[in-house]
């Protein structure tokens, strides 16, 4: 299955499983406690760990932020078991802010900061509705079903959305090459890692694209292997007046 299939689907899932769940747990707090500040404190709480992991665990995330992507899910599945089986206090509170925080984290730094997807143009469009269609039809079941009668809803809710949060992971460990391929590190490149990332910036088949030295211009490497040499991607620019 190509890779922008399987995003696709990881997409959707996410979007189902947080819908489900994550959405409703200040108001689920509110509904179990009838105390307003816990429902903000949950929120404040939450935030800080954010910005408190997203410091701590910016180099990890740097280095292994496709695997982080892919396992993202187990925090969340330990703070609903807190919410489904521990009575709510402000210390099950704190651990339930630190867990979905750690969730966030995991998830968002290598989303949205340092990873590329290579998307087309017209995949996008593509994602959103599904991850918009995802988010309303089970935002209106899963608010429903909390809100009605029935006995342990969100641990029901809970156990569905482990489920589906560990499908959609699954995914991803398919596409996990291409990803890891596409995965920008800050941090200084080998040979073999700037050669492969240069050849996903390729427009198509077509070009080559030539990396140069800042220390030194009149040396380079290539995306593509000198034919008289192989496994040689270097490059000379000595006799090149254009770069003079």
């Amino acid at each position: 299955m190509k890779k922008d299939n399987l995003i696709f689907i990881h997409k959707l899932l996410k979007a189902i499983a947080d819908s489900i769940i994550i959405v409703f747990i200040p108001l689920y707090i509110l509904k179990e406690t009838n105390d307003f500040k816990m429902s903000m404190a949950y929120l404040i709480i939450y935030s800080l760990f954010v910005l408190f992991f997203m410091f701590i665990f910016k180099k990890i995330i740097q280095k292994y932020g496709v695997i982080t992507m892919m396992i993202h899910f187990i925090p969340i599945i330990a703070a609903e078991a807190i919410l489904s089986f521990i009575p709510i206090s402000i210390y099950s509170l704190i651990a339930v802010a630190a867990l979905m925080a750690l969730n966030q984290t995991f998830y968002s730094i290598p989303l949205n900061l340092v990873f590329t997807f290579s998307d087309k143009k017209t995949n996008v469009g593509k994602f959103q509705i599904a991850t918009n269609i995802g988010k309303l039809v089970f935002t209106l079941i899963s608010g429903y079903i909390l809100s009605s009668e029935i006995k342990n809803s969100f641990l029901i809710l809970s156990i569905s959305s482990s489920i589906i949060y560990i499908s959609c992971s699954i995914p991803l460990i398919f596409a996990y090459k291409e990803l890891k391929d596409s995965y920008i590190k800050f941090n200084e490149l080998t040979m073999e890692e700037a050669i492969r990332y240069a050849k996903l910036a390729k427009p198509d088949d077509s070009t080559s694209v030539h990396m140069v030295w800042r220390d030194d211009i009149s040396k380079g490497l290539s995306t593509e292997e000198n034919p008289l040499v192989p496994g040689d991607y270097s490059v000379n620019y000595k006799n090149k007046e254009i770069l003079q």
